[in-house]
């Protein structure tokens, strides 16, 4: 949709978004608002411009974002994998201070093998999301 129409575009989101929640009760769902995240893909350049920052979510209010997380992968508007990679060292980091007490009491070997299991994991989950990484990120 055009930056121009983006108002025309969330209420028809809006709409959708009113089928969606009444499909979902009829199934014994529930649409979750608290964990609903608006997001904009475009330049940020044209992001900035865009007049629109609310958006309906049944009955609560919903502000946009400039990056969300599903699965685990963070998706930034501009669809870079800058933020993805940020979270991916702070779970790292995380990880090894955690781990940090833990090694001391273990034999060399163990703790190396515990430590590559941990990070391994990190980097290898949804390791395809980060193809074609710029050499900056990586």
């Amino acid at each position: 949709m055009p930056p121009s129409n983006a108002l025309g575009g969330v209420t028809r989101f809006e709409r959708c978004l009113v089928d969606v929640e009444k499909w979902m009760r009829a199934s014994r769902l529930r649409l979750n608002a608290c964990k609903t995240n608006i997001l904009w893909l475009r330049s940020k350049h044209i992001i900035d411009n865009l007049s629109v920052q609310e958006v309906k979510v049944v009955s609560s209010t919903i502000t946009t974002v400039t990056s969300a997380r599903n699965l685990g992968v963070v998706i930034d508007s501009r669809l870079t994998t800058s933020d993805h990679v940020a979270a991916v060292c702070r779970a790292g980091y995380y990880r090894l201070r955690q781990l940090r007490l833990t090694v001391k009491s273990l034999p060399a070997d163990a703790a190396k093998t515990l430590i590559q299991a941990f990070i391994s994991y990190r980097l290898d989950y949804c390791n395809a999301a980060v193809c074609g990484i710029t050499e900056t990120l990586l």
